[in-house]
């Protein structure tokens, strides 16, 4: 055999061979059930399964000046369910897995069986994502096994979804890991005379926790598939919350899906909430704007409702269920699960203790910064912060590069100590993400870029006078406008905590002190 077998867990919500496939489409071939083989001790059912590929898009093309003609094609594809020690799973061909419930699946039951099959120095392909606007996604496969940061991979700041490598276990030679295991064709186990062997010893596998001391992180995240009855049920109490007004917190906001930040950032994009009957153009997607439209609708607002970006032409495009729209942070039985681009995740509490650590790190600002109204803006904010104090007024006065290399923002407010202080209201993570990435640009460019300092320091002399005795390095000072009472490393969201702990930890690279600063502020 040179097939590589997939491997699917279910989870405790399927109860019989019933509840493992979905439905057909109306335009789906209906499965095909084989008869059980005499020869597999297991309960089992195998299916096959046949899709038919679509026209290919290039066709088109082609046809512009050729006369073909396009056959269907079928592919071939198969499922065997067994049920080994009161659990389900599947053994996938082809495209097989297509035809499995997957919200039932056991989202990291390949990546930590893998995990445990594989030495810490075994590792051969990795797969991670970061998160925030900027989204990196990378698949690195190495020529030889080695360990985890020999992938570049920093796992306090990354999501690893993925691992696999050479395996010690006598199932596998080699094995890869996420939703699905895989195990390579070169393994006797791989065999269907030893099938129920291999299963049996993959669901001891995922019982095990040997994992734990070999790579820890990978308890960081765990990500729900949102059909799940965890997810439903968030979202059901997420939409409670939302109705009962309970959201003008921290604790749940609205932003942009990650992958639309490019079109999102442009200043010119609007908004458009389809689903219902009122369907007038926003600026923004904001609580307020959630909070009516989920009054009108039924309880599956959330997913039903789709937000659309609307461009100055009033062209629509780009529609995300209105759930994308949202972050949320919530506890449930000890559990920690966030929002983030319409995906819930639970959060271990590894992460969330090296985060705590982290920000405890970052000492306050000496500074009284002065009370924000609420109707001021972030530039009417800045413009008396500095009339009050005495401060320098940077805000929107760009550093422009020599040449062709566009301009940055220094600061918002400059102090007669050097400290260089960037401001924003706490009330969107992605603002947050602006302000973090402002104080370690401004950091890096001091340290790398002469004229950057010496721009810095023209403003710290028509500030002082160049008779006083300036700092040698200045301090960037991370202020953050909100009417919440609390210490702000604790009313910060998830990922705005975690960008500002990645962020901070930039800026001491580049050879500066990082501080926060709590900005008291009138409430709406």
């Amino acid at each position: 055999m040179n097939t590589e077998l997939k491997v699917y867990l279910f989870g405790p919500d399927a109860h019989s061979f019933d509840d493992l496939l979905r439905p057909r489409g109306p335009r789906e071939p209906p499965l095909e059930q084989a008869p059980p083989a005499p020869g597999l001790a297991f309960p089992h059912q195998l299916w096959r399964l046949f899709t038919v590929s679509p026209e290919p898009g290039w066709a088109a093309y082609l046809g512009e000046r050729f006369d073909l003609s396009w056959e269907p094609a079928y592919s071939h594809s198969a499922v065997l369910l067994a049920q080994i020690d009161g659990r389900f799973l599947a053994v996938t061909f082809n495209r097989g897995s297509s035809a499995l419930r997957r919200e039932l699946l056991v989202n990291d039951f390949g990546r930590r069986v893998a995990a445990n099959w594989t030495p810490a120095d075994g590792l051969r392909r990795v797969h991670s994502r970061t998160y925030g606007h900027r989204i990196r996604t990378s698949t690195t496969a190495l020529n030889q096994a080695g360990q985890m940061f020999d992938f570049g991979v920093d796992t306090n700041r990354e999501m690893v979804h993925s691992l696999g490598g050479l395996s010690e276990s006598k199932f596998a030679v080699r094995t890869r890991g996420d939703i699905a295991l895989r195990v390579g064709p070169e393994s006797e186990y791989a065999s269907i005379d030893r099938l129920e062997e291999l299963l049996r010893g993959a669901l001891e596998a995922y019982a095990g926790t040997e994992y734990r001391a070999k790579f820890p992180f990978l308890d960081d995240y765990t990500e729900l598939h949102p059909d799940s009855g965890l997810a439903r049920g968030l979202t059901r109490d997420l939409m409670v919350r939302i109705r009962a007004g309970e959201s003008a917190s921290a604790d749940v906001d609205t932003a942009p899906p990650d992958e639309l930040w490019e079109y999102t950032d442009r200043g010119t994009t609007r908004f458009r909430i389809r689903g219902d009957r009122e369907t007038r153009l926003l600026d923004e997607v904001t609580l307020a704007d959630v909070r009516r439209h989920v009054h009108q609708a039924g309880d599956d607002a959330l997913t039903r409702l789709e937000v659309r970006l609307v461009d100055a032409e009033l062209h629509e495009h780009h529609p995300r269920p209105l759930l994308s729209y949202l972050t949320a942070e919530t506890r449930r039985d000890a559990r920690h699960f966030v929002l983030a681009n319409g995906r819930w995740y639970e959060i271990g509490h590894r992460l969330l203790e090296y985060l705590a650590a982290q920000l405890a790190t970052i000492p306050d600002a000496r500074l009284e910064l002065p009370r924000w109204r609420a109707k001021d803006d972030e530039g009417a904010y800045n413009a008396s912060a500095a009339a009050q104090r005495g401060w320098a007024l940077l805000d929107k006065k760009d550093f422009r590069f020599p040449g062709a290399r566009g301009t940055v923002e220094i600061c918002d407010l400059l102090t007669p100590d050097l400290e260089l202080i960037c401001v924003k209201k706490m009330n969107k993570s992605e603002k947050l993400s602006h302000l973090f990435a402002q104080g370690r640009v401004s950091a890096t460019l001091y340290a790398s870029d002469p004229d950057y300092a010496e721009a810095v320091h023209r403003y710290h002399d028509d500030l002082r006078g160049r008779a006083q005795r300036r700092r040698p390095k200045p301090s960037i000072v991370y202020a953050m406008g909100t009417p919440r009472p609390g210490d702000l490393r604790e009313l910060l969201p998830f990922f705005s905590r975690r960008n500002l702990v990645t962020e901070a930890q930039n800026v001491r690279d580049a050879g500066f002190e990082v501080a926060l600063a709590k900005i008291p502020m009138d409430r709406r």
